[in-house]
């Protein structure tokens, strides 16, 4: 067990159970916060999760989100706006449970963000579902403009009171690229590929970016210092030091 985790970092869910056990071993821990990166529904089916039991997951992240609301963050994927907005409808969409997964998602609305992000150890780390690139958002430059990148950017962008803004995001978010079979030249921050990621040019300079969305077979894609592509159906953790490390599960 590590004993000085800052925080605890649950990359893609899709209705798996493997942060449970993390989550609970951590919220003893009052200074540990822990930041979900998004994606809990639409299993994947030769993982033999059914439908149902990524919506009943759903719930209980939620319940945790609820009990713990300063120190749980939830980030909304591609897969969660999908129920949200059809203009972002992606794979392994649940037609049977459209309906509970949206009214859920709206009704508890005030549970979940974009971005998240922290300072540990000096660093500055900015959590998002699949990384926000630079490329992406010079690409928008009549949603972003000149504004500095940040998660309450991002967020109040989404939540805000402005229609126009909120449009405009929106219409951003269903930014894909070639690299996951879309037109634009971008990803966006729900749908960015791994591999957009890891160019050096694409990153935010002073930003540590903390993503998922693109599953690898085990190990994490890693920029050192830059990014971390974390979707490797296990928890990370951040220390003291600002190292990002593997939860070791027993």
């Amino acid at each position: 067990m590590i004993d000085d985790i800052q925080i605890l970092i649950i990359p893609d869910v899709h209705g798996r159970r493997f942060w449970l056990e993390a989550i609970e071993a951590q919220l003893p821990n009052p200074n540990v916060q822990i930041v979900f990166l998004g994606d809990y529904v639409d299993p994947y089916p030769y993982e033999k999760i059914s439908e149902q039991q990524a919506l009943e997951g759903l719930k209980d992240i939620i319940a945790f989100k609820k009990a713990y609301p300063d120190r749980i963050h939830l980030l909304l994927g591609n897969h969660d706006l999908s129920y949200l907005d059809i203009s972002l409808i992606c794979t392994r969409h649940s037609w049977a449970l459209e309906k509970q997964i949206k009214r859920i998602l709206e009704e508890e609305a005030d549970c979940f963000e974009m971005a998240w992000e922290a300072v540990v150890a000096g660093k500055r780390y900015l959590f998002s579902h699949a990384g926000v690139s630079r490329g992406w958002i010079e690409w928008n430059d009549f949603t972003f403009g000149n504004a500095a990148i940040s998660a309450d950017l991002l967020n109040n962008m989404y939540k805000g009171n402005d229609p126009r803004l909120y449009d405009l995001f929106m219409y951003a978010l269903a930014d894909v690229s070639p690299a996951r079979g879309g037109g634009s030249k971008y990803g966006s921050m729900i749908w960015a590929d791994a591999r957009e990621m890891m160019d050096p040019k694409a990153q935010l300079p002073g930003i540590i970016q903390i993503f998922g969305h693109t599953q690898q077979v085990y190990d994490p894609v890693v920029l050192p210092g830059r990014a971390f592509c974390l979707d490797c159906r296990r928890p990370f953790y951040i220390d003291s030091e600002g190292t990002v490390g593997e939860v070791v599960q027993y």
